[in-house]
């Protein structure tokens, strides 16, 4: 609503540094493993942290994902050939060949909910120095719109990669 007051954004979103910095997050372990794709679910469909955590293997097909988005409604976004191939990584590895794609932990394969979404987020731009109040799952998504309008995305598609109605 209030996003720009005399030209400045009062909301948090990631610079490309800020965000590049998420995105390249590593570490050894399964749960690294997991959230670094989370970080990068978030910043490549625009999903919000819901729509991610509901996220199945079966949701992937054909450069797309479709899911139950906000509303309840079926939503469907394109996915960028390296997120694609960031998930089929990630399945291999994990050893997932269906349901949720971003599991609790190895012996639990119940689905993260969006508040360990939101966890992710934080525990990753802490690892790497992003600004906390600058560390949420919707600040991610509002900076995959402020950048890609940047970059001169028409913002129809911008509208459509982030399910909006208008």
């Amino acid at each position: 609503k209030n996003i720009r007051h005399g030209g400045t954004k009062h909301t948090p979103w990631l610079n490309e540094v800020q965000l590049g910095l998420m995105l390249g997050f590593r570490g050894d372990t399964w749960r690294d493993q997991r959230d670094r794709l989370c970080i990068q679910l978030l910043a490549g469909t625009g999903w919000r942290r819901s729509e991610i955590a509901r996220m199945r293997v079966e949701d992937f097909a054909e450069g797309a994902v479709k899911g139950v988005v906000k509303g309840g409604k079926d939503g469907q976004a394109a996915v960028p050939p390296w997120l694609a191939e960031e998930v089929d990584v990630w399945c291999v590895q994990a050893g997932i060949v269906s349901g949720p794609l971003l599991p609790r932990s190895i012996d639990n394969r119940r689905a993260i909910s969006g508040e360990i979404v939101r966890d992710i987020v934080k525990r990753v731009a802490l690892a790497v120095g992003v600004p906390a109040e600058k560390a949420t799952p919707h600040a991610i998504r509002r900076s995959l719109a402020t950048l890609a309008e940047a970059r001169g995305v028409p913002l129809a598609d911008i509208q459509k990669q982030l399910n909006h109605q208008s």
